[in-house]
């Protein structure tokens, strides 16, 4: 599978403005802190989800640890 050209990963160049308020802000980068997260990649996160399915983005991400770990056992 190639990822280059997946809606979810890939390059990321285009920015995505949004308007808030302070306590929203303070929260989204909470959470976002809490799982480990930028700010910028749980809502890219969320986003995905959203748009594609949680379902979809499963799948990419196990698809993507698989191709991982065929470089271990190729070794």
């Amino acid at each position: 599978m190639m990822f280059s050209r997946s809606p979810i990963g890939g390059k990321k160049s285009a920015v995505v403005s949004v308007r808030m308020t302070d306590a929203q802000k303070d929260d989204l980068d909470r959470r976002a802190h809490e799982l480990g997260m930028s700010a910028s990649e749980y809502t890219e996160r969320v986003l995905a989800v959203a748009l594609y399915g949680l379902e979809h983005v499963l799948s990419v991400e196990q698809e993507r640890t698989r191709q991982v770990c065929k470089l271990f056992t190729e070794a």
